[in-house]
């Protein structure tokens, strides 16, 4: 057997994806948060695996002549093609999120963009009848028509819209807080050009490493969120004051805001109400901070009314439990 042309190279490595993502299903509690962040990784993560295991059994059926082989590799391929499609689609909605935290922003922004997602999962499911993308050979692999790879160039520009939607934010916001997408990029990238240019399929594994990249970025960052309220916590304070001696930010608009009644609803209210790119720090004993850089004195003042206005209706639902929240303006400019 020519060892370099063998298909258990990459059966391996798509062996090493799964065994790579199981261990962090099973070994991480922060990956079955509800969080929609996590909900997102969580489809990524198991969209991989199903790449991975539906990649191994392609390369295992290679040359092989046993009943239903044929049938077995059209299913595996044709799983396989809308598992990358799935994990391209969740990228890109994960991206957003990390950026914004913000499920309503993700519906305003992205329909437009996952209207494509069920006339490509249909191409490939029509495709196993059909042969228009890509045909099962002889020997059982897998035959692409010029049409299948525009397909998944169409595909993959989801990996491109996601780098545009960072470098948009950048643009307004500055560099992103705790998320960087070349964790992902880059394996997936290597990962894509070796398969092209050698006999082996390495792209789940790409994913599997991403992924894992992205996982292990993400945990870092946790220690700067205070888990009871999802806001930042003390220790992301004194991250800003180090930024500031660098002079690698500005302060902006610090608001502080004091509440009293129950936690879970000042929380939702503060949320709901307060700027979606606002830096929001959980001081204790329901008092928070709230940072809004490029913001003047004026935009303060509304953020207050819209507070005041949310509570008023919270408490007009809510006689038995009613919730006080005041914000006061510690700096700002004027204008």
């Amino acid at each position: 057997m020519d060892i370099l042309n063998s298909p258990w190279i990459t059966i391996c490595s798509d062996v090493l994806a799964i065994l790579m993502i199981s261990a962090l299903l099973i070994r991480s509690s922060h990956i079955w948060k509800k969080e929609p962040g996590y909900r997102l990784l969580r489809g990524m993560l198991f969209s991989s695996m199903a790449d991975a295991l539906c990649n191994a059994v392609c390369y295992f059926l290679h040359d092989k002549r046993f009943a239903g082989a044929y049938t077995l590799a059209v299913i595996s391929q044709t799983a396989l093609e809308i598992a990358i499609v799935s994990i391209l689609c969740h990228w890109l909605l994960f991206v957003d999120y990390q950026l914004y935290s913000s499920r309503d922003h993700l519906k305003r922004h992205y329909r437009p963009y996952l209207m494509p997602v069920p006339v490509f999962v249909l191409l490939h499911i029509v495709n196993a009848f059909t042969g228009i993308l890509y045909t099962i050979d002889a020997g059982l692999r897998c035959e692409r028509s010029i049409f299948y790879n525009v397909i998944l160039i169409i595909e993959y520009c989801y990996v491109v819209i996601s780098l545009a939607v960072i470098l948009k934010y950048r643009k307004e916001h500055g560099s992103a807080r705790f998320f960087s997408a070349m964790p992902m990029i880059l394996p997936l990238v290597a990962a894509v050009a070796i398969s092209e240019l050698t006999p082996h399929s390495f792209v789940a594994l790409g994913f599997a490493v991403g992924l894992v990249n992205i996982y292990l970025y993400l945990k870092r960052s946790r220690k700067y969120y205070e888990e009871e309220t999802g806001f930042f916590n003390v220790a992301y304070l004194e991250y800003i004051k180090t930024l500031e001696e660098k002079g690698e930010r500005g302060r902006g608009v610090m608001i502080r805001i004091s509440s009293d009644g129950d936690n879970k609803a000042v929380s939702d209210i503060l949320r709901q109400e307060l700027p979606a790119d606002a830096e929001v720090i959980f001081m204790g004993k329901g008092r928070y901070l709230m940072f809004a850089g490029n913001k003047n004195r004026q935009f303060a003042n509304l953020v207050n009314v819209m507070l005041q206005d949310a509570v008023e209706e919270y408490n007009a639902g809510n006689p038995q439990a009613k919730i006080r929240i005041k914000a006061d303006i510690i700096s700002g400019n004027e204008r």
